[in-house]
């Protein structure tokens, strides 16, 4: 059975889909997980938008980041945050989207972060779950 599950932004506008196939025969003809996941930029890592001012000690949100939430993935082992990746100048740039509770995600960090200053801000590469690193080096 597949479920499908709908990537929403800030404005409730559908901006991405994604599958969730239940494989075990516990789950056939059962509805096993459909969620809204939202996106929302709420200003803090933004030089340029948001509802909020930027805050000087975070790193800026990247130009691409609605490009990066739409293929950010769910790790099972990182529940509260959904992760993408991004190759850039030939590196592997990790990007954390982060859960309120509420179901709403917003971009939260990269393991190639910078402030407004020039100071780096990065996610360690230790908090980036193992088995997402162990994807990308499989490739």
């Amino acid at each position: 059975m597949l479920i499908l599950g709908i990537h929403k932004d800030e404005s409730n506008n559908t901006i991405g889909n994604y599958i969730v196939e239940g494989t075990k025969p516990s789950t056939k003809d059962k509805v096993i997980n459909v969620e809204t996941q939202y996106y929302e930029n709420p200003g803090h890592h933004d030089l340029k938008d948001g509802n909020m001012p930027y805050n000087s000690t975070k790193a800026i949100i990247p130009d691409n980041h609605v490009k990066l939430w739409e293929n950010s993935v769910k790790i099972d082992s990182d529940p509260k945050n959904r992760w993408a990746i991004e190759n850039k100048d030939g590196k592997v740039i990790y990007h954390r989207f982060q859960d309120d509770g509420n179901g709403n995600f917003h971009w939260n960090g990269s393991t190639k972060g910078i402030t407004s200053s020039g100071k780096e801000r990065n996610i360690k590469i230790s908090d980036v779950p193992s088995d997402l690193i162990k994807m990308v080096d499989s490739k």
